[in-house]
């Protein structure tokens, strides 16, 4: 739940905008204003005449680390005059009628948050008990369980839709055609991760590559060596720690390729350990928890460097920690190179290219400082931004990268994004650098760089042109150094057949090496890796293809269009997916699929879990106007903060709509954003304001979903699904939402509000595709069996 803002270009793929403008533009006013971010107690309180006293009321009076209410407070006023009876949170979905009945938890009408330092700056928040960060409170787990059962009930009937649905997922992935990802160089190996549906979690392998064979990766010609597998991890976690969740974040080689070393979560919480494992005899040493998952190898395979946490609580990444051995003595030694204090910040590290340098890159808001330590000698050094650029604060955003011919630098600032060289080598004698774009893209008053990849005699950058993909070589051949004359290099576009496509490099690449390694793809075409020549970029070699069985994309179409806003401020892009056959039927079901923060684009990549909808409907399409669907067709989804966009969607016009999916959604941005106790609060001011400050509050109450949630009007029918360990989006917004939307419903037999909490799983299902597979097929059986498209069409 972090990026950076480019509201120019927010391209929000699959989404209808005249919704996400309002508040966006609401937004944007805050995070321009340049007043310092004001802090101050938020109380819980109930209303005077009800306050209780003792052990009868608050354990704690404010937002910080706090639990729910105690369990004998809840029991003892639960039956106060009996008034409270038929709130208890227990499950009373059977009872004999054919439909189920969802829990109906107790309400605390007088309960308030207050906030800041005015009376009149106040929210209603009578679910608030469903808070527990223990996650072991006796009452709030009676609810939960109550919720998954009654979500269990109302899709008991669409079992069989369920089972069709996921042996469909299934057979993508089989063992003669197995998805891989993750695909890199390195030395004389070519690393890469592999999922086949015998299994149910990753396999990471290896082969050598030093003559190349097209298709290398599933070519049976070459041996393959498996270097970390899964599935064995997995059952040695569950023997060892009766665990049953498991998410490896980031496989890496050492620089020899003796050893390997692997981030891994077992809890969801995105707590990591770092393990090195040794190839050859197996052995494994945990060198670090408490980590953020993010490491890089120093210069030999005795050194790592990683990120930790703060504290267990925020889960802020702000320390950079270097593990080494000594051989000599067996001794292992753990060192912190820096701790960044500020709040805001967000840090992880990288190399540089060359693998000279280790960088450290801390993150706030939309901008960011940079540290480079020399692995020669161990001196860390600030990479200043370019003379005259110190004070532009937020304003400012900048990346580097350090090659045969110096550092590099991309910025953006106020929208105009820039490439830099260091001329002469001081702290900010940075020369600004013009790139001509021989095919005309790279005039674009739309264009956006987002990275840069340098090889011996090649800069590789990434970034977007109207909001897409794109990906431009620079030759550095002729490049003049050690002057401040304007230096002009050519830069060609690399191009691909279809307009609409999403193009990512591999996170390592292959420095003394002449080729590109990337992933391409569509929504119409499966994904490919490739190996482009720098030199000659036509000549293009696939690493993989994926292959799907029983797809033929010549089924399908894409288009992409630009919808005009609400306000009529801009021209947002869509892009569009659908059955041929499906174009002309004037009553196909439509799925919206919505982001729309942090300035993150919804790519118009390839997806085997969108086929079994495509196989059934017209996906998509921009507006009823168009005569493609009705509201009664019309399904819309949104994931973590794309939840906050759809929940917003909703209050405003929730007759749009048939029914929703909302995936670990961010639902109650008002409370969680007063809580500095909570990771990504402080670093997200920026982003969605502080309910601190009185004018954000003003602003935030009035778009904030939970607080929002109308009575006057029927809503559709909502899933929302969560897990118990995420530490982004907390379980009990998921609660509270569910049972405002149920509170405010003038007839619940109109509408069915499920939630799903996994009470094993953070801010993702982890790496066991059974585990997702079967997630995706209850929540689509759900949404397919509202919008009535559970028939296949081919």
């Amino acid at each position: 739940m972090w990026g950076r803002i480019y509201r120019n270009r927010l391209s929000v793929t699959l989404s209808i905008l005249f919704f996400w403008i309002h508040t966006t533009r609401s937004l944007v006013v805050r995070f321009l204003r340049s007043s310092p971010v004001r802090r101050s107690t938020v109380q819980i309180r109930r209303q005077p005449h009800h306050r209780p006293t003792n052990d009868n009321g608050l354990r704690r009076t404010s937002i910080g680390p706090r639990g729910a209410y105690s369990t004998r407070w809840a029991s003892r006023n639960s039956n106060l005059n009996g008034k409270n009876a038929e709130n208890r949170p227990a499950n009373r979905a059977s009872t004999g009628s054919d439909e189920p009945i969802p829990p109906k938890p107790r309400r605390e009408d007088d309960r308030m948050v207050f906030f800041g330092n005015h009376q009149n700056m106040s929210v209603g928040d009578p679910y608030g008990w469903m808070r527990d960060d223990s996650r072991v409170n006796s009452e709030v787990r009676l609810h939960i369980e109550a919720e998954n059962t009654y979500t269990k009930q109302v899709t008991r009937q669409l079992r069989d839709l369920e089972r069709t649905l996921e042996t469909e997922y299934q057979s993508a992935t089989s063992s003669s055609h197995p998805d891989i990802s993750n695909v890199f160089r390195s030395g004389d190996y070519i690393y890469y991760t592999k999922r086949i549906s015998a299994k149910p979690y990753a396999v990471h392998c290896r082969k050598h590559y030093h003559v190349y064979q097209d298709s290398v990766i599933t070519s049976k010609e070459v041996p393959e060596e498996i270097i970390l597998d899964e599935n064995e991890l997995a059952s040695n976690v569950a023997i060892q720690d009766d665990i049953d969740y498991l998410a490896v974040h980031i496989v890496l080689p050492s620089p020899s390729h003796r050893k390997i070393a692997y981030s891994m979560d077992t809890k969801g919480d995105e707590r990591y350990c770092i393990i090195v494992q040794d190839l050859e005899s197996g052995s494994a040493t945990t060198i670090a928890t408490n980590a953020s998952g993010n490491f890089v190898w120093g210069q030999t395979d005795q050194s790592i460097h990683y990120v930790c946490y703060d504290s267990d609580a925020r889960l802020r990444p702000c320390r950079w920690m270097e593990w080494s051995y000594c051989v000599a003595t067996s001794e292992q030694i753990v060192h912190c190179h820096r701790e960044e204090t500020d709040d805001r910040s967000w840090c992880h590290l990288g190399k540089s290219s060359d693998g000279k340098f280790i960088l450290w890159k801390c993150n706030a808001n939309s901008t960011r400082m940079i540290w480079s330590m020399a692995l020669l000698n161990d001196s860390i050094h600030r990479i200043h931004r370019p003379t005259g650029k110190e004070d532009a604060g937020d304003s400012y955003w900048y990346d580097v990268d350090h090659g045969t011919h110096g550092w590099w630098m991309i910025s953006c600032q106020n929208h105009h994004h820039a490439l830099h060289l260091l001329f002469d080598g001081s702290s900010s004698q940075w020369g600004e650098v013009l790139w001509l774009d021989i095919l005309g893209d790279g005039s674009s008053s739309t264009l956006m760089l987002e990275s840069l990849y340098l090889f011996t005699e090649h800069l590789v950058l990434f970034g977007r042109n109207e909001g897409l993909t794109k990906a431009w070589i620079l030759n550095l051949s002729n490049i003049k150094i050690g002057s401040n004359d304007a230096t002009v290099i050519a830069a060609e576009t690399l191009k691909f057949d279809e307009t609409a496509h999403y193009l990512s490099a591999a996170l390592h690449q292959d420095f003394f090496s002449c080729r590109l390694v990337l992933s391409y793809e569509s929504m119409l075409q499966p994904p490919e890796i490739l190996d482009i020549c720098l030199t000659n970029p036509s000549d293009r070699r696939i690493l993989y293809r994926k292959v799907v069985p029983g797809y033929d994309s010549n089924l399908y179409a894409c288009d992409r269009r630009l919808v005009m806003s609400r306000d009529g401020v801009a021209e947002i892009p869509i892009s569009m997916v659908y059955l041929k056959s499906c174009k002309e039927r004037q009553s196909s079901s439509l799925h919206l699929l919505g982001y729309g923060a942090y300035g993150h684009s919804l790519e118009p990549s390839f997806s085997l879990v969108r086929l079994p909808l495509l196989n059934r409907w017209n996906h998509m399409c921009h507006c009823t106007q168009n005569g493609f669907t009705s509201p009664e067709k019309i399904g819309i989804e949104g994931r973590s903060a794309g939840g906050l966009l759809v929940a917003g969607a909703l209050n405003q016009n929730p007759g749009l709509f048939k029914t929703a999916l909302l995936v670990e959604p961010f639902l109650d941005p008002l409370l969680t954003m007063a809580d500095s106790s909570l990771p990504l609060t402080a670093l997200e001011y920026g982003e969605w304001g502080d309910p601190h400050c009185e004018e954000d509050f003003k602003i935030m109450k009035t778009w904030s979903p939970i607080q929002n949630i109308g009575n006057t009007t029927t809503y559709p029918s909502v899933f929302v699904v969560g897990g118990l360990q995420d530490s982004r989006v907390r379980y009990w917004e998921l609660l509270k939402y569910a049972a405002a939307l149920r509170h405010a419903a003038k007839d619940e037999s109109l509408s069915r509000h499920c939630v799903w909490i996994d009470t094993s799983a953070g801010h993702a299902s982890g790496g066991n595709q059974e585990t997702y597979w079967k997630r995706l097929s209850t929540m689509y059986a759900f949404f397919l069996s509202e919008v009535a498209a559970t028939e296949r069409i081919i």
